[in-house]
């Protein structure tokens, strides 16, 4: 299976030693991502996105973190427009 241009990474860490403590530990994270590259007419284009959260104990935390992006470029010549979230 593939498609021309398309490229995702996986990743995950795991901390089996964390201890719950006041100022928290690292627990768990892991991220997605995906990228798509093409080209219209003498443009280059690339569109991505991703999200990515780690989770930590303590016994004052009040929440986890977590976070996502999304981006576009295009680029011909020397003109680069992009925008990205």
């Amino acid at each position: 299976m593939g498609v021309t241009g398309l490229k995702f990474g996986v990743s995950a860490s795991f901390n089996e030693e964390a201890t719950t403590t006041s100022s928290g530990a690292f627990d768990t994270g892991y991220g997605v991502g995906v990228t798509y590259v093409s080209t219209a007419g003498d443009t280059a284009i690339t569109v991505g996105a991703g999200y990515a959260a780690a989770d930590y104990i303590g016994t004052s935390l009040t929440k986890d973190e977590a976070g996502g992006h999304f981006g576009i470029s295009a680029v011909t010549g020397d003109l680069t427009i992009a925008a990205a979230y």
